[in-house]
């Protein structure tokens, strides 16, 4: 009898299938071209913004539900940040990676499940 635990299952990435690789083996979002802003290679979904700030998705709750997983927002700018996100009772935003030269750092944030 196997006794070998599963291996954890990811999550679905929301792969831009239009994005170029700087790799012929590896995505886009692996190898990102010269010049290619952080977060390339995932889909950005130009009809989820409000005051010139668009969502992108890493994780692909679309294809497959979730209660956790991974996300950016690209400002007026083209400046970005990272979103680590939850859906708990518990209800937080705090920093998860400082500032860095690419990004505005990555913040997690908990949803309620009764958040609208």
């Amino acid at each position: 009898m196997n006794h070998d635990p599963q291996p954890p299952k990811g999550q679905p990435l929301a792969v831009d299938p239009t994005a170029k690789s700087a790799s012929a083996t590896e995505p886009a979002f692996i190898a990102r071209p010269a010049g290619a802003p952080v977060y390339y290679g995932f889909q950005v979904l130009d009809d989820v913004s409000v005051d010139g700030f668009v969502f992108g998705k890493i994780t692909d709750f679309e294809a497959e539900a979730a209660d956790y997983g991974d996300a950016f927002v690209i400002a007026p700018d083209n400046s970005r940040g990272g979103l680590v996100w939850e859906v708990s009772d518990a209800q937080y935003f705090t920093e998860v990676c400082p500032i860095e030269a690419t990004r505005w750092g990555a913040w997690g944030r908990i949803f309620s499940a009764s958040d609208d």
